[in-house]
């Protein structure tokens, strides 16, 4: 299928002023279908190959190569030696395989790191690095891979915690490249500090400045407490592949497709919020902050999915959203589901006891899955409901969106000036 792009830019504010700049970039990608294979090239020596295991896997290309695709640059050499790649534990042992047949090696058991980050019970994400030499001890290259991951969350939300920065927040699937702040990123070329300034990341920032971006901590115009400033367009509610993402449709000539539907990576729903007061005191400025932290598990699902727009409030976490709110009542749909799959499935009986008891666990209920060590075929063999959860989401995504345009226009009027701010 020959890469074709499509910009979602439906908002009337954001369209007027964005497409002529954008179009200029679509532009640019056309009669280059090959692109992405060519670059891959530079760490695999079958990037078709490479893709169907990607593919095979759900995994994500992120970092600089997924930026560098969008704008058909190459970075300064050692910046591009780092391939960074978001996967399921899941898959861990898979693409393993794959990049020790293609020449890479690594001296870190991904089964050992798999089961450290499951028992310490992390919600953030944990890494492998595998390396490949190339060359003579006269001109050396190092290629390296970086695997990210984490137990039980979705890719998209392992790469959301791991940008630096909005200039970070493009990736690239097996089938489809998307970028989720195109505007900023490449039309006005600014990226945003999306964790607290460090020297550690000097580094990644100085790769961005020679590429020509404004690195800053908050947008000139971002409204904040008592409206100050006039634009929300960073800190709106997003989806991936929403009418703000630009999604370029790859050249999947020679690659096996996956058998997840698109329809799962693009319900993932996040928000980026200006730095919560006193979170940080040390903080040295003001930065924006990515919140994508409630996931929807469950034994009818075969795939997990992650959302924006739960709080905690003491000891409980409360819904702070419609969206949140339509999920929480669908949580409790999927449970009772679940028990009446249990009272009919053939489980002999002490086996349903346990399901059922797990099941009014509602805490045992939603970790199950997430448990590196637990057995899957512990569990009835269930008829998946994902179809209809998809369905479900984009319903209430649209009546969260049309809420969210209502909020806005009672807010004083936007002026967005993209390219001068």
């Amino acid at each position: 299928m020959a890469g074709t792009t499509n910009v979602n830019m439906q908002s009337s504010a954001d369209t007027a002023v964005a497409s002529p700049q954008l179009a200029q970039l679509q532009q640019s990608l056309q009669g280059k279908d090959d692109y992405l294979n060519q670059r891959l090239r530079t760490w695999f020596k079958d990037p078709q190959a490479f893709r169907s295991v990607q593919a095979a896997c759900d995994a994500l290309i992120f970092g600089s190569c997924a930026r560098s695709f969008f704008t058909r640059t190459i970075g300064e050499e050692g910046d591009y030696r780092d391939l960074s790649i978001a996967i399921n534990h899941t898959y861990l042992e898979e693409m393993r395989t794959f990049l020790e047949t293609d020449g890479y090696v690594t001296d870190r058991n991904p089964d050992a790191e798999r089961k450290r980050l499951g028992i310490a019970q992390l919600c953030m994400y944990a890494h492998v690095i595998y390396q490949k030499t190339l060359g003579t001890h006269l001109d050396t290259i190092y290629l390296r891979v970086v695997i990210y991951f984490a137990v039980g969350r979705p890719n998209t939300h392992t790469i959301l915690n791991a940008a630096l920065t909005t200039a970070d927040l493009n990736f690239i699937s097996w089938n489809k490249a998307y970028s989720m702040l195109p505007i900023h990123t490449f039309v006005n070329k600014h990226a945003y500090l999306l964790h607290a300034y460090c020297e550690v990341y000097e580094p990644t920032l100085k790769t961005l400045h020679e590429e020509g971006f404004r690195v800053k901590g908050l947008h000139w115009n971002q409204r904040m407490e008592g409206l100050l400033g006039t634009d929300d367009s960073i800190t709106r509610h997003r989806r991936v592949g929403d009418q703000w993402t630009w999604v370029v449709d790859l050249n999947t000539d020679g690659v096996t497709p996956s058998a997840t539907p698109d329809s799962v990576g693009e319900m993932q729903t996040f928000r980026i919020r200006v730095e919560e007061k006193g979170k940080h005191v040390t903080a040295l400025m003001n930065r924006y902050e990515v919140h994508s932290n409630t996931y929807l598990n469950s034994p009818l699902l075969q795939h997990r999915y992650s959302f924006w727009g739960m709080r905690r409030d003491g000891s409980a976490t409360k819904p702070t959203t419609h969206y949140a709110c339509k999920i929480e009542e669908l949580k409790m749909r999927l449970i009772e589901a679940t028990y009446l799959e249990i009272r009919h499935s053939k489980l002999d009986e002490d086996n349903k006891a346990e399901n059922l008891y797990n099941t009014g666990n509602t805490r045992t209920f939603h970790s199950t899955r997430d448990d590196p060590e637990f057995d899957m075929s512990k569990l009835p063999s269930f008829r998946y409901y994902d179809d209809e959860v998809v369905a479900f989401l984009r319903q209430a995504w649209d009546e969260q969106l049309k809420l969210d345009a209502e909020e806005e226009a009672a807010l004083p009027p936007t002026t967005i000036t993209w390219s001068k701010h």
